[in-house]
């Protein structure tokens, strides 16, 4: 029979197709082959994405294993990155290092300030005047200018929420229009049609 190519779930035949194959579902498992984002596992897949680590499914198996790639080992329930390209199916110290979430979040603080939001008033529609901050972004800075063709100078330097009413006040600042367990949500506001050529650019870091 056909399996899938991480989890060998078998993939039905045309007669099967339609029915619920109950028995090829991993508990351990709240998605199907790749798409595995709950796994019994300490790591946070998000910072793995941030940190531009991608992640190539189970380690115990003879598939090709990709260096830079992070892989899942069934046996230990840990993650691993792999070091240079091969096709065990066991974790080698020759071949991966496990990693943890300590070790992603200390990669992330070290990393440099990155762009979180970019523009001007007059040229976003309403919706687009709203952006979200990660509610782990521990620092941001904020620079502004009177026009996209001027010098933008520094407006703030601090945490997510002194960006509040932050700005050009009152021609134009920042407000928190809501928020959700993860996010911030941020609105670029117009208070005053003087403020419609109103430039900034909103950089972060964990």
């Amino acid at each position: 029979m056909t399996t899938t190519k991480y989890l060998q779930l078998p993939i039905p035949s045309k007669s099967d197709r339609g029915k619920i194959i109950t028995e090829c579902l991993d508990p351990a498992f709240t998605k199907m082959d790749q798409k595995i984002e709950s796994i019994d596992s300490n790591i946070d897949f998000n910072l793995l994405a941030t940190l531009g680590i991608p992640y190539g499914g189970i380690l115990n198996n003879t598939n090709a294993k990709v260096a830079g790639t992070a892989y899942y080992d069934t046996a230990n329930k840990k993650i691993y990155k792999c070091t240079a390209n091969t096709s065990i199916n066991y974790a080698d110290s020759a071949y991966f290092e496990e990693i943890s979430n300590n070790d992603l979040l200390g990669k992330l603080q070290n990393l440099p300030y990155f762009l979180l939001f970019s523009g001007c008033v007059s040229k976003l529609y309403s919706p687009e005047k709203l952006f979200l901050i990660d509610k782990r972004i521990k620092s941001i800075l904020v620079y502004g200018s009177y026009s996209v063709s001027t010098e933008f100078t520094g407006v703030y330097s601090g945490s997510p929420l002194g960006l509040i009413d932050k700005g050009f006040y009152p021609d134009s600042y920042f407000r928190l229009n809501s928020e959700t367990s993860e996010f911030w949500v941020f609105e670029l506001f117009q208070g005053d049609p003087n403020g419609g050529d109103d430039a900034y650019k909103i950089y972060g870091r964990l």
